[in-house]
């Protein structure tokens, strides 16, 4: 069976590609939560709606969601407007299929492009500017301008709240441009291509990557229970997760290399920088390797072996001890001839030795002389280890906080909810 993908698909696969695995490959069915199954009544209802005029039921939670939607967009006899269209398209070369809620292609100066959304309240809504980074809005406007052979498109996604006595409607309106929706166009077609080479190796589904991010998501993964992560496993996930995808997809190309099938063509490798010149030579000369060995330990000199020291006779002892405290009695005396008077008065006052406040060789007469500042001791080598590239460890630290941001977000909406 060929590969064919949606909107949907690709924002499961970025949200967990072990979720869309489930689904997809092994075609787990998903028996979905009560906020989609009323998501889906409420569709449904639209649909009557627009195609035959049936009016949607006030008595019941769908249909006064469904009404208070249908205030917000056009009216059925709208000329051009097309209710649930299906779509087919491709991207990157991989065939994609889906379902507008609803578009005016015709009459317009612009094609015009809705999406019906519930939602439990509106703080979850998308922004005007979200709606040009959304799969399923830039893949909707991009096959109305390739319809119409215009550029530009309006999108408005309406939004309507479940919860509470009241209903809220929001409709978030933005005009766009191919320009603007291009990289999320590539973005997506990227993402295609990768669950294409996913789905025709046909892996289990606990073999491929997951995201603990997706786990509370859209009330909760319907697969958890399948999963089984630990609390290790999670935060493994936020740490290191495109290091895991990217992994996974070096085995599976590699496993498809050893059964004989066709690996996919690698990307050439990007031209070598020019190295930076300096007075000493280079930095990071091209020939040099991207991971440097640590150097051996210096082997230690064989020479002879220590003697034991000779012991001094008691009255060598003796002589040493008077000669130490003659020194401290000629420093005590310096030190009271540099000291100044409130130092020599707090010394006094206190019971302590006087400190000069200068060293003797500093003082001037009728001035206090500036003490010379403390010597400088050197820092002490780091252990020598692997160097670790610039490049590198700028990618570690960046999939480090891009996981740590993924793995809060999901904590503020456990908090939230």
């Amino acid at each position: 069976m060929s590969y064919r993908s949606s909107a949907s698909q690709v924002s499961t696969f970025e949200l967990c590609p072990r979720k869309w695995a489930f689904k997809k490959i092994e075609q787990v069915p998903d028996p979905g939560n009560r906020f989609s199954s009323l998501g889906k009544e409420v569709h449904a209802l639209l649909e009557a709606w627009f195609t035959s005029g049936e009016v949607p039921d006030h008595e019941t939670r769908a249909g006064r969601i469904a009404r208070a939607i249908l205030t917000q967009l056009p009216p059925p006899q709208t000329p051009g407007i097309e209710v649930e269209q299906e779509i087919r398209t491709s991207l990157g070369g991989v065939p994609f299929k889906g379902f507008v809620d609803l578009r005016i292609l015709e009459g317009r100066d612009v094609p015009f492009v809705s999406d019906h959304k519930t939602t439990s309240g509106l703080q979850w809504a998308k922004s005007p500017d979200d709606l040009v980074s959304d799969v399923a809005a830039t893949i909707y406007a991009a096959d109305a301008m390739s319809a119409t052979m215009i550029k530009t498109a309006d999108l408005q996604w309406t939004y309507a709240t479940t919860r509470g006595k009241t209903i809220h409607t929001l409709p978030v309106c933005r005009r766009v441009t191919f320009d603007e929706i291009l990289p999320r166009l590539e973005k997506t077609a990227n993402a295609a291509r990768t669950m294409r080479e996913i789905f025709e190796a046909k892996p289990k589904a606990l073999e491929v990557p997951y995201d603990a991010a997706g786990c509370e998501a859209f009330g909760g993964c319907p697969y958890r229970d399948r999963c089984n992560l630990t609390a290790t496993e999670r935060i493994r996930s936020v740490m290191t997760q495109e290091t895991e995808h990217s992994n996974f997809l070096k085995k599976l190309r590699a496993k498809r290399g050893d059964n004989g099938a066709q690996a996919p063509t690698p990307h050439p490798a990007p031209a070598e920088p020019a190295p930076v010149p300096t007075t000493a030579g280079t930095i990071n000369p091209t020939e040099a390797p991207a991971v440097v060995a640590p150097s051996p330990p210096p082997e230690k000199p064989k020479g002879k072996t220590k003697g034991k020291r000779k012991r001094r006779t008691k009255a060598e002892m003796q002589a040493a001890r008077a000669a130490q405290a003659a020194a401290e009695d000629v420093d005590t005396a310096v030190a009271k001839d540099n000291a100044t008077p409130a130092e020599q008065a707090a010394a006094t006052a206190l019971g302590a030795p006087v400190k000069p406040s200068s060293s003797p060789s500093k003082a001037v007469a009728g001035t206090r002389a500036v003490p010379s500042p403390p010597p400088v001791t050197a820092a002490p080598s780091p252990p020598q280890g692997p160097a670790i590239a610039g490049d590198l460890l700028s990618l570690l630290n960046r999939q480090f906080v891009e996981g740590f941001k993924a793995g809060v977000a999901a904590a503020a909406k456990d908090l939230g909810k």
